[in-house]
């Protein structure tokens, strides 16, 4: 989904989340300054093929939730700082065992970074669906070019 931040209106919704169509939308809007976006490679990618003239930055929710990150990944952690070992005393020695998958921390952030990719995933399908009746009424590219054409 493009959105114009300082308009706080949607511009146009993607057919999907490939790195070569938000590239695509960028190169057709040449006037693209500043591109905010999370911290996922995909876009940061698109940026620079599709606005290698824009500036990337993370906006504000973004900043909160990268920050709300990192303290839950601190908190997690606490007990470490209390002189527990960072690997499990079975893994000293031992080739087959592998520290960072037996480590139940890094475990619970992959299921959650999983989770949050699915429902994120969710997120995108439910809006596409609703999009598909304006893109074929030709709404939303009418409403691009003119968000890009005043922007």
């Amino acid at each position: 989904m493009i959105v114009d931040l300082e308009r706080r209106s949607v511009v146009y919704i993607l057919e999907d989340r490939s790195v070569a169509s938000v590239a695509r939308w960028l190169e057709q809007h040449p006037s693209v300054e500043i591109v905010s976006r999370d911290r996922g490679g995909l876009y940061a990618q698109a940026a620079r093929e599709g606005a290698p003239q824009a500036r990337q930055v993370a906006d504000r929710f973004h900043l909160m939730q990268n920050l709300r990150v990192a303290i839950e990944e601190q908190m997690s952690l606490g007990g470490r700082a209390a002189g527990r070992a960072l690997l499990p005393d079975k893994g000293i020695g031992s080739a087959q065992i592998d520290p960072i998958q037996d480590d139940p921390h890094v475990a619970h952030r992959r299921r959650v970074r999983h989770a949050h990719r699915q429902s994120r995933q969710a997120v995108f399908d439910t809006v596409h669906a609703l999009a598909c009746p304006i893109r074929r009424s030709h709404v939303a590219p009418a409403t691009a070019g003119a968000a890009s054409r005043n922007g």
